[in-house]
């Protein structure tokens, strides 16, 4: 299995990564590269992709946390492996000091948000969509970081896969959400939401630097290119989604 992967940050020994779509039929949502587990696809598939991933990095299938997420501002500390499948229900996001784990989430639209201290050798990586980033799933996040050894200060964020701000079309019961300063207006539209910038004022606002914080390139926006990006806007909810996920290779920290 091909298996279509960038890598989004690097620091140190800890790396982040995306998966794209990989070649899928428009007529089949889900025959790309897919680790998602709860929105409709077959679990074979699943899990054929699941162990191609396993294989690629050398990390045994038990060793990959991917949690069922359900918009809300829940955050998993792991310590300690394995993990009961029910401490993975209802969390979106997961910070860790484990090395040779991985730890992803999955997106199609929402925001992954990756957070890194390779000096403490915390790793974060959170689901932010509007709901939990209006919420504070981002700060959560860090918090949780924080209890795990980590300083805002030597935490490095990067943002990946996900809709832009001239995509992202709301109505006015979401933007009332979101600070003026993340909404774009303009007459005769409705207004536009910049999730990247309430997120950075969010991360600054917990005491990381804005020099550490990776600026969201627009050409990962999911919306604008659905043929390599997961989009539940253009593809429905019943279809993959783009896993972002986190690597601690834990030597030299």
């Amino acid at each position: 299995m091909s298996l279509p992967i960038f890598t989004l940050l690097e620091a140190g020994n800890i790396h982040a990564y995306c998966t794209r779509r990989g070649e899928c039929s428009p007529e089949q949502p889900y025959s790309g590269f897919n680790v998602c587990h709860y929105t409709g696809d077959d679990q074979k598939h699943v899990s054929e992709c699941r162990a191609a991933l396993s294989q690629h990095f050398g990390i045994p299938s038990e060793r990959m946390i991917i949690p069922r997420q359900t918009h809300s501002i829940n955050v998993l500390k792991l310590t300690s492996l394995p993990v009961p499948s029910e401490r993975l229900e209802g969390v979106d996001a997961i910070v860790t000091t484990l090395t040779d784990v991985i730890t992803g989430v999955n997106t199609a639209d929402c925001v992954p948000v990756v957070l890194v201290d390779p000096i403490a050798g915390v790793t974060g990586v959170a689901h932010a969509g509007w709901r939990g980033a209006a919420a504070g799933i981002v700060e959560a996040t860090v918090r949780a970081m924080t209890d795990l050894g980590s300083k805002p200060s030597d935490i490095i964020a990067a943002m990946g896969p996900s809709i832009c701000a001239d995509c992202f079309e709301v109505g006015e019961e979401v933007a009332v959400h979101f600070d003026d300063s993340c909404i774009i207006r303009a007459e005769g539209r409705k207004p536009h939401v910049s999730l990247h910038g309430h997120i950075v004022t969010a991360l600054c606002g917990c005491g990381v630097k804005s020099e550490n914080i990776k600026p969201f390139d627009p050409e990962l926006c999911t919306r604008c290119h659905p043929d390599e990006l997961w989009s539940a806007r253009k593809s429905g909810v019943k279809s993959g989604r783009v896993f972002t996920f986190v690597i601690n290779r834990g030597k030299g920290l």
